[in-house]
């Protein structure tokens, strides 16, 4: 007797099944069909785009392909396992052939359904919410991203957003609505709590560019009592108070209000959250710098000022630490590399946003090479090289640290300005790779050997030009 195998699913086991099998099967099913259609009318339809939670968009098995031929030889049980193997773009893909034994077994098991991340951005998909979540009931994430849905009289209806939060209240985790041309939240009015239950599960909210979004930031902090994450960038119509933010003090850890105007209050009150890793408050009406991270006294009672602070971005032409880019002229680099050399020694844990600063193409000290050749000696081809306009951090071993001018090149870096030097108790066993280190430095300075700063415009003429 003939036998076919049917293709394993995610690693499953494959099934061997008889072409007499197959035969009675079809002939089973088509009865079947013919006086129960087997269309999954109630999910979704099968335009819409669903990608599952950490994981790449997968094939649909050829299998299933054919529902008729296997779905009806397995037992509730062992199409409960297959279920559990599937994502969401497989389940939407097949649901008008899946038959009838399909739709019971997710109604009878609902978990075996993939349940990590809901994601679209289609607009197909809004209007279904409500039927979808009455299906599933532990969905972890929900991302609505319709960025790219070009048409201006499509506008998110937030009852329809509210009536489907209801069924998430305990399992949605994450919620992320960006650009999806929202007016007002799902999460109701400030005052009136009973419009959105409490999701007390839910850690990160990401409403991204929303540019016609109206709200008040408390508003969403009553429904959302643990958040660990709100990125709210662009947001122009935001309204409310960093201090607001005291109810979840405790859990907070990355916070990005980028471009939202109208959000006010003091940098020093997020001072004292524990788990604060990354702030952005660029765009805000936020008052502060990091200079202040310098300048406070903490509290005898307070452990620490910002302990966990990783990445702070404030307002570069008000934060010159680590917000701003460039330098106005040459004289304020050495202060401003001492402030930052000791903002890092305070908090071992923030990273400054990046890795070289530049003189101002503004600056009255900048200026460029010629693009001319060397006339220096007869036959020389050599172009003059860049003026070094960078400035960066060098750090041998453990506590070897300054700051130098560069022009990237491995030539082209002036003589390093040292802010700590020696080395620490038990390093003694790395001298030579220190010494290595600074050798390889030193390997950099050629072009601009005698120089700590660029040269004036007349220096580097002269030296290198004329």
């Amino acid at each position: 007797m003939a036998t076919v195998l049917a293709p394993a699913l995610h690693g499953g086991c494959s099934a061997v099944i008889s072409k007499d099998e197959i035969a009675a099967a079809e002939n089973h099913h088509h009865h079947c069909h013919h006086h129960h259609p087997a269309t999954a009318t109630a999910l979704v339809d099968t335009n819409t785009t669903i990608k599952p939670y950490g994981r790449s968009t997968p094939t649909v098995p050829a299998a299933f392909c054919q529902p008729k031929t296997i779905n009806t030889l397995l037992d509730d049980t062992t199409l409960a396992g297959v279920l559990s193997h599937l994502t969401w773009e497989e389940v939407l893909w097949t649901a008008p052939t899946v038959c009838r034994q399909w739709r019971n077994v997710i109604a009878q098991q609902p978990h075996a359904l993939p349940g990590d991340e809901l994601f679209c951005n289609r607009r197909e998909l809004y209007h279904r919410l409500p039927q979808i979540a009455a299906r599933i009931s532990h969905l972890r994430a929900l991302r609505l991203d319709y960025g790219s849905i070009q048409s201006e009289t499509f506008t998110l209806e937030p009852q329809v957003l509210r009536a489907s939060l209801r069924h998430w209240q305990h399992s949605l985790q994450s919620l992320t609505l960006r650009e999806t041309g929202l007016t007002k939240l799902p999460f109701g009015d400030t005052d009136n709590v009973d419009d959105c239950p409490i999701l007390p599960n839910l850690t990160s909210v990401d409403l991204s560019r929303n540019a016609q979004l109206e709200w008040k930031m408390k508003g969403l902090l009553r429904h959302a009592p643990h958040l660990q994450q709100l990125r709210c960038s662009h947001n122009p119509r935001l309204t409310g108070q960093l201090n607001e933010l005291s109810v979840i003090r405790s859990t907070l850890t990355h916070l990005c209000l980028w471009g939202c105007q109208n959000v006010r209050g003091q940098l020093s009150e997020l001072a004292d959250f524990p788990q604060l890793q990354h702030v952005n408050l660029d765009g805000t009406s936020v008052v502060g710098t990091a200079r202040q991270l310098l300048d406070v006294q903490p509290h005898p009672s307070q452990t620490a000022y910002f302990p966990a602070l990783e990445t702070l971005q404030l307002d570069p032409a008000q934060d010159d630490l680590c917000s701003r880019l460039d330098f106005d002229n040459t004289r304020q680099v050495g202060e401003i590399m001492q402030a930052r050399h000791a903002l890092l020694q305070r908090y071992p844990k923030l990273r400054l946003m990046h890795k070289q600063w530049y003189l101002s193409v503004d600056s009255t000290d900048r200026y460029s090479a010629p693009q001319h050749r060397q006339q220096q000696q007869p036959g020389s081809q050599r172009l003059p090289p860049q003026p070094p306009m960078a400035v960066e951090f060098v750090r041998v071993g453990a506590c070897m640290v300054g700051w130098r001018w560069t022009n990237s090149t491995p030539t082209g870096a002036c003589h390093t300005h040292w802010l700590t030097k020696g080395q620490q108790e038990g390093e003694e066993n790395n001298a030579f790779k220190n010494k290595k280190q600074l050798a390889a430095l030193q390997r950099n300075v050629v072009d601009f050997a005698g120089h700590w700063q660029p040269p004036t415009r007349q220096e580097y003429w002269q030296q290198f030009v004329l």
